[in-house]
């Protein structure tokens, strides 16, 4: 007799943690499911809204929360990217500047930086003590290279490109 409760409690135990484990993964499925959601500030819905006509042939993602590295310190924001195919390595800037222009930015060489096959630029506004910035860059993956050899590229190339808007922030002094 004494051996059947001792099997039922651990039964129930059995029970007990599964149901908690159940539902633990249930409401951290629910939860990244509600953070995927995200509030786009005007800036960034005016910016992220033209991209299609920056380029056209690019499927963009959908907007993700990111924070990016900057000479101002790891900034919070939202970013879209894609893969385009592209026929050299080097991409143009992709972005309509009289249109960054247009929402109050201006071009920043400190959010500027070049390597092989990759570029990132940027544009910033300030407004009273807060400040905002865009971001855009662009990767080109190398051809597969042996290793201890230079990169080599051989167009048409897969490019990646995105777009990172901040949110509103005051920069360190």
């Amino acid at each position: 007799m004494h051996k059947q409760y001792i099997i039922i409690i651990f039964l129930v135990a059995v029970v007990v943690g599964i149901s908690m484990l159940w539902a633990q993964t249930h409401r951290s499925a629910s939860q990244s499911e509600t953070a995927s959601v995200i509030t786009l500030n005007p800036t960034t819905e005016k910016i992220f809204n033209v991209l299609p006509s920056w380029l056209p042939r690019a499927n963009w993602s959908n907007p993700k929360a990111s924070i990016q590295s900057t000479m101002y310190g790891d900034i919070n924001g939202v970013v879209r990217s894609a893969t385009i195919i592209t026929k050299s390595v080097s991409t143009t800037h992709f972005e309509q500047q009289a249109y960054i222009q247009q929402l109050g930015f201006s071009a920043d060489d400190n959010l500027s930086a070049d390597g092989p096959g990759s570029s990132t630029w940027g544009y910033k506004k300030e407004s009273g003590d807060q400040t905002q910035i865009i971001l855009l860059s662009s990767q080109t993956m190398p051809s597969k290279t042996p290793p201890n050899r230079p990169l080599q590229f051989n167009c048409p190339c897969t490019t990646k490109v995105s777009v990172f808007v901040s949110e509103s922030f005051t920069p360190k002094k």
